[in-house]
């Protein structure tokens, strides 16, 4: 897995070189502690590890629309007996539109694939949300907030969630060409009861980040 997620991250920097010349560009890379957890009838499974990243932002000209390809892999350890160790890798492909200096609307796409000794999983989904940005210390540091609604996802081998929805909250400091961010993400997934069992299925994680302005 780790393998395929290398060749998209080569891909997709091969694939944005022709724009580098024409737009800014922002990459970055990030480790995340990360907590899988599901409760579906048989108590708590909760696995946790790590996960590492790399990104990419631009702002294209278009009412200054940010664009943003992200990926992330890692392994998730099983903390309890029921639970089980995990492989996980995601690409997201997102755009953030400001409609104020304090505020904006994000929407994305992300596919996700959880593989285990028992059986591989797919989740594909779309997302559309507001954040919230101040900015201080004349631009240096940045604080920003978002929730986003998930109302479609397709997960395969289960039904789809009743409800899904997304909250993250981060810190960035700026010197120059560098930015250093602290974020905090939290995902959850409502799933139909399903002979008298409900699934409720959350990924949360904790990510640092550092980031280069390359134009």
């Amino acid at each position: 897995m780790r393998t395929r997620a290398l060749a998209w991250v080569a891909a997709c920097i091969v694939g944005a070189a022709p724009l580098r010349a024409q737009l800014p560009v922002t990459t970055g890379v990030s480790v995340s502690l990360a907590e899988h957890r599901v409760t579906a009838g048989a108590g708590l499974e909760r696995s946790s590890g790590t996960m590492f990243g790399l990104w990419a932002t631009t702002s294209l000209p278009w009412q200054a629309l940010e664009a943003r390809l992200s990926l992330r892999a890692g392994s998730l350890g099983a903390n309890e007996s029921s639970a089980f160790d995990r492989d996980v890798g995601e690409a997201t492909v997102g755009a953030s539109l400001p409609l104020s200096d304090w505020w904006g609307i994000d929407a994305g796409v992300v596919v996700r694939r959880y593989e285990s000794a028992l059986a591989a999983q797919r989740w594909v989904w779309g997302e559309v949300g507001i954040h919230a940005r101040r900015s201080m210390l004349e631009d240096a540091l940045k604080l920003s907030a978002g929730l986003s609604i998930i109302p479609w996802v397709s997960v395969s081998g289960i039904s789809r969630p009743d409800l899904a929805v997304a909250a993250h909250s981060a810190v960035g400091y700026t010197a120059g060409r560098l930015t250093a961010t602290i974020r905090y993400g939290l995902e959850r997934f409502d799933f139909p009861a399903r002979n008298g069992v409900r699934r409720l299925e959350e990924l949360s994680s904790l990510e640092l980040g550092v980031a280069w302005k390359i134009r």
